[in-house]
């Protein structure tokens, strides 16, 4: 059971259609932006294990990276954020 819940969970995270947040919360957006740029981080260390002895478990990362991907996408996009770059994101957070 426990893990049809969490795969459920890993879903809905990645590709939720009853995704709920504040439009216009600038606490919201920074940690959309956050997410996005640790998710995008995830997704290209997924994409380098895939020729390692477990590419299937790497495959399925990278599915679960990008449907999360497209979610927060979509909602940077109904914050006004039209173009992020993630990498650019976490230099300028970590020099402040």
């Amino acid at each position: 059971m426990e893990v049809i819940n969490g795969e459920r969970h890993l879903q809905c995270s990645a590709d939720c259609k009853d995704y709920v947040w504040a439009k216009g919360d600038a606490g919201r957006l920074e940690d959309l932006k956050r997410q996005y740029a640790l998710t995008a981080i995830a997704r290209k260390n997924a994409e380098q294990k895939m020729s390692s002895q477990k590419p299937k478990k790497s495959a399925d990362w990278l599915a679960h990276n990008d449907k999360k991907l497209k979610t927060l996408k979509n909602q940077l996009a109904d914050n006004g954020v039209e173009h992020f770059d993630p990498e650019q994101y976490l230099i300028e957070v970590k020099h402040g």
